[in-house]
This record gives structure tokens, sequence and C-alpha cells, in this order.
């Protein structure tokens, strides 16, 4: 994951080149988690409130999780599925919103 993490500060065009450097190990695991994370969406998006519930316990590690991997979700796996893990971009945003409104209101 350090090299994800190392590429979300490199500038636009550095990281779209290292996007496709990944050793295949480390893309194996952040692939599971976003995959993982996408099938939790799935069946969260039928029950709001247990939706809410969960974004409100693990919104920094959702938040964090969408943060290493929206690269090589956006620019390497969706070349062939624009809809791929879109279930996990939606709680990914939730995550994010939450954490954005828990910081400002100093919760």
């Amino acid at each position: 994951m350090i090299q994800l993490k190392d590429g979300n500060y490199k500038n636009d065009n550095e990281n779209d080149y290292l996007i496709f450097e990944i050793d295949p190990e480390t893309e194996e695991a952040a692939r599971n988690v976003a995959i993982t994370y996408d099938r939790l969406g799935f069946i969260l998006k039928h029950d709001k409130e247990l939706e809410d519930e969960f974004i409100q316990w693990q919104s920094y590690v959702i938040a964090d999780m969408w943060l290493f991997t929206k690269d090589l979700v956006n620019k390497k796996w969706r070349s062939r599925n624009k809809n791929y893990l879109k279930e996990f971009e939606r709680i990914s945003q939730n995550a994010l919103e939450y954490e954005n409104i828990d910081r400002t209101s100093n919760k």
C-alpha cells in the first residue's frame, strides 16, 4: 500500500504512470479491499439506516481506502467497465462527506 499512498502525492502525469507500475501483489490486495467495500456498499444501499451507522463507525477507513485506490479504480480498472466498483465509490463519497462534516463541527 506504500506504493499507492506515495502515488497520491505525485503530480498527475507521474501518478498516471505509477498506476501501471504497482507490483501485482499490491494491486491484488488493493483490488480485494475495493471489491469488498463494493459488495458491502451494494448491501448497505438497501438499508439507509444501517449504511449511516456503518459510515459513522468506519468513515475514516473507508475514506482512506478510497483515496489510496481511486486512481487505480478510475484510471486502470475502469478502462473496460465504467461502472466497476461504483458502490465502493458511492459509500466512499458518503464517508468523505461525513469526515468533512465531522472535522468542521469539532466532534
